[in-house]
């Protein structure tokens, strides 16, 4: 009798991108993007909402980079350069979020994911902030009763580091490179998941001149589920990092 290993596709259960059983809504991993590689589209491998690259060049910005097991990755260097991944309204749920980032300038803030509006504020943002010990942030404002800004902890330049945030209704938890901080959890009472006024953007925060990435972005994914400890170390220790299947 031929038996299918459950842990081949995800383990123990779900699609090719699940983690411990828990599926993405949203994959877009530049690493595994075959047919995106090359032009001004960053594929949605498990949903819908394809990514636009916005003043970036489609023939130089997708790069080989086999660090941390990848295999490609966006290079964001041009001035006001993004990904726009769409209004997004089909992730008003959103409870997690998965990114491999590399940084390479150290001299000002670089935003590397985010949601919300020029006029409306940001719900979302996560952001390498020099100013604050070198160290990565995430904001969450909007869509709750109060508002955080916390560190998440001090960032390696020119290297690939894996951040995780996973939101319930009354606490924040935060990871980097598969280790929670001490200041995690962060008590926070959110309605629903993270605020989705606006659009969503990798590498910029809404056209946000001066702050826009200096550095590469692969495997990001979105859950409405909230991740845990096992599920960060799946994503992060387990086999090759970026762009993870089984």
């Amino acid at each position: 009798m031929f038996l299918i290993n459950p842990y081949r596709f995800g383990g123990p259960a779900g699609g090719a991108y699940a983690v411990n059983g828990k599926d993405p809504i949203h994959a877009w991993v530049p690493s595994n993007d075959s047919a995106g590689n090359g032009t001004t589209t960053l594929t949605d491998l498990v949903g819908s909402e394809n990514g636009t690259l916005t003043n970036m060049d489609a023939a130089s910005d997708w790069v080989a980079n086999t660090g941390a097991g990848g295999v490609r990755a966006l290079d964001f260097n041009e001035t006001n350069s993004y990904v726009e991944l769409a209004p997004l309204s089909t992730i008003s749920t959103v409870k997690s979020v998965s990114i491999w980032a590399y940084v390479r300038d150290n001299t000002k803030d670089n935003d590397i994911l985010s949601t919300g509006t020029h006029t409306g504020g940001v719900p979302f943002l996560l952001w390498y902030d020099f100013a604050a010990t070198n160290g990565w942030r995430v904001l969450l404002t909007g869509n709750t009763s109060g508002s955080m800004s916390t560190d998440i902890g001090v960032a390696t330049l020119n290297s690939w580091e894996h951040l995780v945030v996973s939101i319930d209704s009354t606490e924040v938890r935060f990871w980097l490179n598969g280790v929670e901080p001490g200041n995690s959890p962060f008590s926070i009472t959110i309605a629903g998941g993270i605020g989705t006024t606006g659009t969503w953007e990798l590498g910029n925060a809404h056209n946000s001149v001066s702050k826009e990435l200096d550095g590469l972005i692969d495997d990001c994914r979105f859950f409405d589920q909230v991740l845990s400890d096992s599920d960060v170390a799946y994503l992060y220790n387990s086999g090759s990092g970026r762009g993870r299947t089984s």
